[in-house]
């Protein structure tokens, strides 16, 4: 289905299972009517592959190790300027909610080696603890918040404020870009200067 669209798939799959789940009852948790619905939709994108792999209205994408996608050209600009200013200016990438997509496009690790998209719910307050030292420990290190996918794992600012991690991120990090909802902050110490996206796509092809 293209990595680039695992997180708000995963999301919206999430959502639509948890409503489906209340109308269900007890028998069938969240957790089961999701994996039922993503498998669903896997076996549907399956099925209709062959028909559609000669119909695509959209280039091949230009994103590192995508080719095989063919994204809208908004949606390509989006992910090209996210992964181009990341490459430039930053040593380690984190993101509220966990962006996958962006450390594979950009080639900029996260804070330690792997991290699950829900972290706010997922990690344990000593695994956070860790990122969390690690992102204020190197001056180069930039988180990327985009809060509508943040929203999807129904985290309440309230919850989102007890948590340290997610307080450095949104009140200490500095806002420097911004696409389409997707914010890149950087270190409340940064010193070296920010690349411009279109800049850094110069960088890269001097290289």
């Amino acid at each position: 289905m293209g990595v680039y669209l695992r997180e708000r798939w995963t999301a919206g799959v999430r959502n639509l299972a948890r409503r489906a789940a209340s109308r269900l009852g007890d028998r069938f948790p969240a957790e089961s009517v999701s994996g039922a619905l993503l498998v669903l939709i896997f076996a549907f994108a399956l099925t209709r592959s062959v028909a559609w792999s000669h119909h695509y209205w959209n280039p091949p994408s230009r994103l590192p190790g995508s080719a095989a996608l063919h994204l809208p050209a908004p949606v390509e600009e989006r992910y090209l300027f996210l992964a181009n200013s990341i490459r430039a200016n930053c040593d380690i990438l984190f993101s509220l909610p966990v962006i996958g997509s962006l450390n594979f496009w950009s080639g900029v690790p996260t804070p330690n080696g792997s991290n699950v998209t829900a972290w706010m719910v997922r990690l344990s307050p000593d695994r956070q603890q860790d990122i969390l030292r690690k992102l204020q420990s190197n001056r180069r290190a930039c988180a990327v918040v985009q809060l509508e996918l943040a929203g999807a794992w129904d985290v309440t600012g309230e919850e989102m404020e007890k948590l340290p991690l997610a307080r450095y991120i949104l009140h200490d990090m500095r806002s420097v870009a911004e696409r389409d909802g997707y914010e890149i902050r950087v270190h409340p110490l940064r010193s070296s200067p920010w690349v411009a996206a279109d800049q850094s796509a110069e960088i890269e092809q001097n290289r």
